[in-house]
């Protein structure tokens, strides 16, 4: 364990770290998260200074926001994860919302990053499927927040009476994974899932993108 001066030292750096994984540095989330557990040793400390040094050093690293077309303009949510890959087996998942132009659907196209997070789940994740599901579902949740900003700001439309017509109007939203499983289950009126907590999941996820549905794109891609 840490003492004093080290645990110290490590909030300090935690502290850091949050703060400009948080406002700037998306690519910070995921290591941020995972030096922070219960039990503080000396090997997660020499991670954390790692990554502090990668930030130093990647400084100029940022966000960038790119002009677009209203008019054209969609909400990508990216969701994925890391199965049993943190302390006391639990889940990393991730999201990314992005705000691009319709071209995307076909090909390359400019985009904005607009919502990020990444983090452990609080509960005990069984398979690959149930925690790409549950990133999905969470990538959703946060697209459709976006898509609602986005409605309320430039058309002043409210967007608190359910989320259907906000992907049937103006900004729709695009839910992509990388897990064949999850994109399978999805095109199903009923998912045969043996676990109820996942079907949960998948049932959510069906409900907020049941007009445009989930994309499939392969890992080396995403």
């Amino acid at each position: 364990p840490l003492n004093f001066a080290d645990r110290s030292e490590m909030k300090g750096i935690v502290g850091d770290l949050q703060y400009a994984a948080s406002t700037c540095r998306p690519d910070l989330s995921g290591g941020t998260s995972l030096i922070q557990r219960g039990e503080l040793t000396m090997d997660e400390l020499r991670q954390a200074n790692e990554l502090l040094k990668h930030a130093v050093q990647t400084s100029d690293w940022g966000i960038t926001i790119t002009p677009l077309n209203v008019s054209r303009m969609v909400v990508v949510g990216y969701g994925d994860s890391s199965f049993a890959n943190a302390d006391e087996m639990r889940t990393q998942i991730a999201m990314l919302v992005v705000v691009s132009d319709c071209a995307c659907l076909e090909g390359e196209a400019p985009g904005s990053i607009m919502s990020w997070a990444s983090n452990r789940t609080k509960r005990v994740i069984r398979s690959t499927l149930a925690g790409e599901s549950c990133a999905a579902d969470n990538a959703a949740d946060n697209a459709v927040y976006v898509a609602a900003f986005f409605r309320e700001l430039y058309f002043r439309k409210r967007s608190t009476r359910g989320t259907a017509d906000i992907q049937l109007d103006e900004f729709p939203v695009l839910i992509a994974t990388d897990c064949r499983s999850l994109f399978d289950a999805v095109q199903k009126v009923q998912p045969k899932v043996t676990e109820k907590r996942t079907l949960i999941d998948i049932l959510s996820l069906k409900e907020s993108i049941a007009e445009h549905g989930l994309e499939w794109v392969p890992s080396h891609l995403q």
